[in-house]
């Protein structure tokens, strides 16, 4: 069940994505599996949608937007559209060069950055991905997804939840429930999401890179690690943290603009540890966009992405200070 959400404005959301008049979903930049899934979703099932990006998709963004025939608009403008949508993103500064929004409709389920104007927001952030929010409104708005459709909340699931590894109990209810919708198999969900591609050279020549050039800080039997490559950066986390960190953080930069991703274990996370939060913070500080989950967030902006992930490390040190240790910590 969706938790106390304002019913106007979810019925009036729902009648403008049913409505003929023009519609553009905007999702966040790199966009990832969930933004990807959600997007191409709503232009599958809702008429006139137009999914607009400022900033290239993420490897898996592609693939699914690609797998569902779903054509993007580089860098649209929102003033020729009756209606914006904004998917999975928490506040402006993570739509890189889109012009101002004059009261978008936000459907996220990450904590509000609390720079949208307007209040059409429709925000869960019990909920471990937009896409299975999206799929909860469908059922609300009395929409059954297409087939096409539901294979793209589900990847959305999938990822934004690590393969469920983060998953909670109704985030895995949700999922039977959209399975069954067309007797679908879970490994159709990981074709699409783990392509022939997924494990190819340039991913594992990136993971090996992160081991080369990690560093790492350490407080207690807690280990806070970070590394700087060129591309795949939450890949890299992900193979920092099976290697033992806590903590890690894995950084690029593409001439004047850095991007970082980074990723928690849950042990520092029921100390009280949030990525997002953290991250959320020091974008601010740093005139960048953060914001995340608790166990994977991101950060981006302009400057020097090596003195920014020794800000990242330092600052997740001080906060791993300050959280309660757990019984078994």
């Amino acid at each position: 069940m969706i938790p106390d959400l304002d019913e106007t404005i979810v019925d009036h959301v729902g009648a403008v994505l049913k409505g003929s008049e023009s519609k553009l979903v905007l999702v966040h930049d790199n966009a990832d599996g969930d933004a990807a899934g959600s997007a191409a979703a709503l232009a599958d099932t809702f008429p006139n949608v137009t999914v607009g990006i400022f900033d290239s998709p993420s490897a898996l963004g592609k693939r699914l937007f690609a797998t569902m025939n779903v054509n993007t608009v580089q860098s649209p403008e929102p003033s020729d559209y009756d209606h914006v949508i904004v998917i999975d993103t928490s506040g402006p500064g993570q739509l890189s060069g889109c012009p101002e929004l004059n009261s978008p409709i936000v459907i996220d389920h990450h904590v509000s950055s609390g720079n949208w104007k307007g209040n059409l927001m429709i925000v869960d952030t019990s909920s471990t991905s937009t896409a299975e929010l999206l799929a909860q409104l469908m059922t609300k708005w009395n929409i059954t997804p297409s087939k096409r459709s539901t294979l793209a909340l589900l990847a959305g699931t999938v990822s934004d939840t690590g393969h469920f590894r983060f998953a909670k109990p109704q985030s895995l209810e949700n999922a039977a429930s959209l399975l069954k919708l067309h007797d679908i198999r879970m490994e159709e969900v990981l074709e699409i999401i783990e392509s022939e591609g997924y494990f190819n050279v340039s991913r594992r020549i990136a993971g090996f890179k992160s081991f080369q050039r990690s560093r790492f800080l350490s407080h207690g039997d807690l280990l806070v690690a970070s590394s700087q490559i060129s591309s795949f950066e939450s890949w890299a986390c992900k193979l920092l943290i099976v290697a033992g960190a806590d903590v890690a953080f894995v950084g690029s930069q593409h001439k004047d603009d850095f991007r970082i991703s980074c990723r928690a274990k849950g042990n520092v996370v029921k100390r009280g540890f949030h990525a997002g939060v953290m991250l959320e913070s020091l974008g601010r500080e740093t005139g960048g966009q953060g914001g995340g989950h608790d166990a994977a967030a991101g950060l981006s902006g302009k400057g020097d992405v090596e003195a920014v992930l020794n800000m990242c490390m330092e600052r997740a040190v001080e906060t791993i200070k300050n959280c309660p240790k757990s019984d078994n910590a």
